[in-house]
């Protein structure tokens, strides 16, 4: 005997999708692999980045202020022994590590009466090389007899 079948359609499938197949899981966990391999570089470099613009800052601050300084002393009593005795602070020292400090006075010129300073600071990164410095320049003149 044979039997017959119904001809009627077949219910369709309603069945729903619950979880992620596995290789959807590994596709998935290799492009995250792939983002966070790309990211964590870029972001080291960044704070790498900040930090130099810190100590750049820090460094133009501290030239700066003794620039106010050796600025603030009279014409007549700036001397080579006074810019030697300049130095970086002790706060700075861990933030600019090995800081060379250059204070360097120019003789005045004859079409002008005024003595040139700069500033010279310089410090290693953390490679181990000289950062480049900074410089700061400025002049000073006797004052004159007359007001403005």
């Amino acid at each position: 005997m044979h039997q017959r079948l119904s001809k009627t359609r077949a219910e369709p499938a309603t069945t729903t999708r619950r979880a992620f197949t596995t290789v959807e899981l590994i596709v998935s966990m290799t492009l995250l692999a792939l983002l966070f391999s790309t990211i964590v570089p870029m972001l080291r470099w960044a704070d790498y980045q900040k930090k130099v613009s810190q100590r750049r800052t820090i460094a133009t601050q501290v030239a700066s202020n003794l620039l106010e300084e050796l600025t603030s002393q009279k014409y007549a009593g700036l001397t080579t022994a006074i810019a030697e005795q300049s130095e970086v602070p002790a706060e700075y020292q861990k933030v600019l590590p090995d800081a060379q400090l250059d204070v360097d006075l120019a003789p005045p010129e004859a079409p002008l009466a005024g003595q040139k300073i700069t500033v010279t600071l310089r410090w290693r990164d953390r490679t181990g090389q000289t950062a480049r410095p900074v410089r700061l320049t400025t002049f000073i003149y006797p004052q004159t007899g007359g007001s403005l």
